[in-house]
């Protein structure tokens, strides 16, 4: 019995000495070739992480976000000039019928222009919080272009 508990504390010791070596050994991997542990990780599906130079979906994350609220920006201006125009023509309609129909999809580009504001408001602060974020993980991601598709 004191041969076998010998031999199970040895493995024991064995095991533990085999985990802590590989622990130490990524952690080098980390620290000389981050480069190719983010493409290793990558390709293992881990996307995004906080650790050796994972921080590039922030970034992009955050562009898309800015595009996103350029799109909206360019939509809000457009139902603008659309709501002037509709005005307009109704103001120089005749027939009563047409005058109410210019009148409601007036009204139905001014409820949509009012949709868009709320949804450019909930971008912007989006956006506001991402690069918060940025800011707190690697302020220097904000100055970075990404990488061409």
């Amino acid at each position: 019995m004191t041969e076998s508990a010998g031999t199970v504390t040895t493995l024991k010791e064995f095991v533990t000495f085999l985990r802590e070596g590989t622990i130490a050994v990524v952690l080098l991997l980390f620290l000389l070739l981050p480069g190719v542990m983010k493409s290793v990780l990558a390709k293992a599906g881990f996307t995004s992480a906080d650790i050796a130079g994972f921080k590039w979906e922030l970034q992009q994350s955050a562009q898309q976000t800015q595009a996103a609220t350029d799109t909206v920006t360019q939509l809000e201006d457009k139902l603008s000039a659309l709501k002037q125009q509709l005005d307009q023509v109704s103001q120089s309609a005749a027939a009563p019928d047409v005058k109410q129909k210019i009148m409601t999809l007036s009204d139905e580009v001014g409820k949509t222009r009012a949709e868009t504001s709320a949804v450019q408001t909930t971008l912007r602060d989006s956006l506001a919080t991402q690069r918060s974020i940025i800011r707190k993980v690697d302020p220097a991601l904000l100055e970075q272009k990404p990488p061409k598709p």
